[in-house]
């Protein structure tokens, strides 16, 4: 019913944070996002191909920064990264132009592994620079954007919240989105 019509929507990361709905309000866990970064340095980035392999599917709400949600989604998230410098910035892109903002129901630590990359943040484990320069798939992903599942805004905040919840408990199971269906 919320779902943007016309499939899986590229979507780049700088454009995203975390909807205040999201892990009890309680934000990402800077451990994990720089976890997920090393995974990326270690294996490879590994794009999700026709047959749901590779990364998990990010489920976004394409959000206005005008609404009670989007204006708190950035007033938060710009307040979490000040807080703790191991958190990539907000993005200048967001700062600048807000209206092209995305906020994650699901998969948000990718979203923000990904603008580690994107940033040149440093790693929190061993103050090593985080560089996409060899590995053409990350560059990709950071550059083009990566296929999510966006939802309209007109969700409720308790269904927002549903949803949330619903990913962060079955975060061990894969899901696919089949083609034809979005």
């Amino acid at each position: 019913r919320y779902r943007e019509r016309g499939g899986l929507v590229r979507v780049t990361s700088d454009l995203v944070v975390p909807d205040m709905t999201n892990r009890e309000r309680t934000g990402l866990s800077l451990e994990h996002v720089h976890y997920l970064a090393n995974q990326f340095y270690r294996q490879g980035f590994r794009p999700r191909d026709e047959n749901g392999n590779g990364h998990d599917v990010p489920v976004l709400v394409r959000e206005m920064p005008a609404t009670p949600q989007g204006k708190a989604a950035l007033e938060q998230w710009a307040q979490t990264t000040r807080a703790n410098p191991g958190f990539p910035p907000l993005a200048p892109a967001l700062v600048k132009d807000p209206s092209q903002l995305f906020c994650s129901l699901g998969n948000g630590h990718f979203m923000q592994a990904l603008n580690l990359y994107r940033f040149n943040c440093k790693s929190i484990f061993d103050s090593e620079e985080y560089s996409a320069a060899t590995d053409s798939e990350l560059r990709s992903a950071i550059r083009d954007g990566v296929p999510c599942l966006v939802l309209s805004s007109a969700m409720s905040w308790r269904e927002r919240k549903f949803i949330s919840l619903m990913l962060n408990r079955t975060q061990y199971q894969r899901w696919t989105v089949l083609p034809g269906t979005g």
